[in-house]
């Protein structure tokens, strides 16, 4: 059996070593080996420092700072922008490889054409009320095609990957677009799109979305009544780096979750059809059943369109009265029967 004892690594006297466990037996005699070879560029942190752990803020809401440590750095007079958990998070991520997200990303800034350009059909425009991590929701709102040349709408409509991240009202919220999408967003939405090979969109997302940055968005946004949070901030928020092979990992395991909740929604889809067809049905049993007094039938069902519509096409056909309720399913048959049948039960 061979025994490694050394590494056949060149390094430089100022190389950047990081060395865990400084404080152990093997730990430190490593430190004191390396020393004592002439390195002077070695990293240690304790538990306590590197805190993998939950990070919980700081309440502390007490910062002491001079005038050229405050204003003179960040032009901010807003008590709110100094309180020490946000140092706190800084300090944290600078442990770690990282770099400014205006370093990553190419940054477009969508349009906003104003409430007098609304209309219920063309273009879907997507608002921040549309956006959250995990979806877009589908807009009631639509723009004319009129509005925009080719060019300009193509550079408009968000591509595959393209992560939207909202800046005003509801700050912080950043979604990965799946696929090309045909839809355009308000000004209030960044249209990021990376420009680094050693982050990926997904793993990028989810950092944008973690307390770290949402953290820097509280800080960077606040002191307003209503939020916005400047570009000019946003491309300077601090964006930890991870090696790419663990980001790989942390992608696969996201789109997997996307495809699931694809796949669950399809299910809960198919489910509603069948519901709407035994509701159907319930309502034609109850109707066409001899022994009921039809002017007396009451079907309480849920408050879904179609449901309602079929049940006012057999109220018609019957020539009956039939009332809907939305706050539970159940067939109830008045003055011919002594008691309500129980909740679902169909009459035969």
């Amino acid at each position: 059996m061979k025994f490694v004892t050394h590494l056949d690594v060149k390094m430089q006297k100022n190389s950047k070593i990081y060395i865990a466990g400084h404080r152990g037996l093997v730990g430190s005699a490593i430190v004191k080996n390396f020393k004592g070879k002439g390195y002077t560029n070695l990293v240690h942190r304790t538990r306590k420092e590197l805190d993998l752990l939950d990070h919980k803020p700081s309440k502390e809401k007490v910062a002491i700072k001079n005038l050229s440590e405050s204003f003179g750095v960040s032009g901010r007079l807003d008590s709110e922008y100094y309180q020490p958990k946000y140092d706190e998070i800084l300090e944290k991520i600078k442990l770690t490889e990282y770099d400014k997200l205006g370093n990553i990303v190419n940054m477009l800034k969508s349009i906003e054409p104003g409430s007098e350009a609304y209309q219920e059909s063309g273009i879907p425009f997507v608002r921040v009320s549309n956006l959250t991590k995990f979806e877009i929701s589908k807009p009631d709102i639509h723009l004319s095609k009129n509005l925009f040349d080719d060019e300009v709408l193509e550079k408009l409509q968000p591509k595959k990957d393209t992560i939207l991240l909202s800046k005003d009202g509801t700050v912080g919220i950043a979604y990965n677009v799946k696929k090309d999408s045909y839809f355009v967003t308000s000004g209030a939405i960044l249209h990021l799109s990376i420009k680094k090979d050693d982050v990926l969109p997904e793993y990028l997302t989810l950092v944008l979305n973690s307390l770290l940055v949402q953290m820097q968005s509280q800080r960077d946004a606040g002191g307003s009544i209503i939020k916005h949070w400047k570009p000019s901030e946003i491309k300077k928020i601090l964006i930890p780096i991870i090696d790419k092979t663990i980001q790989i990992q942390i992608e696969q395991k996201i789109k997997k979750s996307f495809e699931l909740k694809e796949q669950s929604k399809e299910f809960l889809d198919k489910d509603v059809e069948i519901f709407k067809e035994k509701i159907s049905q319930i309502a034609k049993n109850v109707l066409l059943n001899s022994s009921l007094d039809k002017n007396f039938a009451k079907i309480v069902v849920g408050k879904d369109n179609e449901i309602i519509e079929e049940v006012i096409k057999i109220e018609k056909n019957q020539k009956t009265n039939l009332i809907l309720n939305e706050k539970e399913f159940s067939i109830i048959k008045t003055k011919t029967l002594p008691k309500p049948l129980k909740k679902g039960e169909i009459v035969e």
